[in-house]
């Protein structure tokens, strides 16, 4: 399963900064209007997402956090959030590279949208370190997937 799991994150990241050259086309730029506004509130979301996301899991009985890896599940959002959190930053940078390459020859809707797609990747960034600062003594490395089922719950 670890391969199957490492290939479907080579296909997805490999086609995220296609998409964001792609985005930033006229055909695809003629039906987005972002502004700054949006721009910010996108950039102040996705800094608070991953406080969230882990708050959401730790309310909902996820006492420790895996760091995230190549070979696990990336559609776990509430029961292992760093996997999916972890992949969402890597294809929001990959888009802001796929885009910045095309950034030269859009026009000035495509430009807003190169930089929404920023404001996203840097709100996540700084979201994930922000999330690692605060649930820093929650998250654990685990060796193999069997750590999960020996690890010692502490009795009440």
């Amino acid at each position: 399963m670890k391969i199957i799991w490492r290939l479907i994150y080579v296909g997805l990241l490999i086609s995220a900064p296609y998409a964001g050259f792609k985005s930033l086309g006229p055909e695809e730029t003629a039906k987005t209007n972002p502004d700054w506004v949006f721009i910010a509130v996108t950039f102040i979301g996705c800094l608070i997402f991953p406080l969230m996301a882990l708050g959401f899991s730790r309310a909902h009985g996820v006492n420790e956090f895996r760091k995230p890896t190549f070979d696990r599940n990336v559609l776990r959002w509430w029961t292992d959030p760093l996997q999916p959190l972890r992949f969402c930053v890597y294809a929001s940078i990959l888009t802001c590279a796929g885009a910045a390459v095309a950034f030269p020859n859009t026009d000035s809707i495509g430009k807003l949208t190169l930089y929404w797609y920023i404001a996203i990747a840097v709100g996540l960034v700084l979201g994930e370190r922000l999330a690692y600062m605060v649930f820093q003594k929650r998250i654990v490395e685990l060796t193999s997937p069997c750590d999960v089922a020996t690890r010692a719950v502490p009795e009440k």
